[in-house]
């Protein structure tokens, strides 16, 4: 299942680490135009957008919030891969309202992860009714990520607490203590080159359930970040990957999705 790409797009990329390299290559591969690689405020203040361009932002969380004033203030729509800048998702989609402007935002770009997140939807609401099943959540990634747990993890543990009533708080960090039965728990590695694992695991004395999703390297990301920004394009407004997924593959009504 793969959404398809527009024929021409022209990107600014802002925050020019890892994410934001790996996706101007694969752009550069498609043959998209790179028009900048911005990697600080100066250069995003000091830069001249033709005004047409799409911007892909991996900016650290505390740079992610003005980046997105200069861009909406510049006309610019913007697909956002940072995390950790939700709290102020308010305030962005009135920047974005109010600048006419397009922003699409994601704990994670890969098709597969949201496929996971929409089965673990179903899986989770089945095993409410399974009072022999605890559940506990892991995940691992390279040495190089600096958050943990990972904004897909949080993602992830959020649709538990949501669909799980009898669990109502995320444990991250195991207390000098047995765990409460309300506790999830969700457990974080770090090392090697992993490129991201993310696990659900219902256990009982009597057997185990386990839904996992294993990327196998990053394009995977970078290319559902491109396929959101080839279906952005042209629209405004504020949208989460949920709506992207569902009017692209599930041809549902598009929403956004509080994270």
């Amino acid at each position: 299942m793969k959404a398809q790409l527009n024929a021409t797009m022209d990107l600014a990329i802002v925050g020019y680490g890892r994410m934001g390299q790996q996706v101007a290559q694969l752009a550069t591969a498609h043959g998209y135009a790179i028009t900048h690689a911005i990697n600080d405020r100066a250069s995003l203040d000091a830069a001249h957008f033709a005004g047409h361009e799409l911007a892909m932002v991996f900016t650290p969380p505390a740079a992610c919030v003005p980046a997105l004033r200069v861009l909406a203030e510049r006309g610019i729509s913007a697909v956002v891969g940072t995390t950790g800048w939700y709290n102020h998702l308010g305030a962005v989609e009135r920047l974005v309202k109010d600048a006419g402007t397009g922003l699409l935002w994601s704990a994670n770009f890969s098709v597969g992860v949201h496929l996971f997140w929409r089965a673990l939807r179903h899986v989770a609401h089945t095993m409410h009714a399974a009072n022999d099943y605890d559940v506990y959540g892991y995940e691992a990634h390279h040495q190089h990520k600096v958050d943990a747990p990972s904004g897909t993890a949080l993602r992830t543990a959020d649709i538990l607490l949501d669909k799980l009533p009898h669990k109502t708080q995320l444990v991250t960090a195991l207390p000098e203590r047995a765990l409460h039965p309300h506790e999830l728990h969700w457990s974080s590695i770090r090392g090697g080159s992993v490129p991201g694992t993310h696990a659900v695991v219902f256990d009982s004395p009597f057997d185990s359930l386990e839904l996992r999703h294993t990327a196998r390297s990053p394009t995977g990301f970078a290319e559902g970040a491109l396929a959101a920004a080839a279906w952005l394009q042209g629209r405004t407004g504020c949208y989460s990957m949920d709506a992207f997924m569902n009017a692209t593959f599930f041809h549902e009504k598009q929403f956004c999705e509080s994270p």
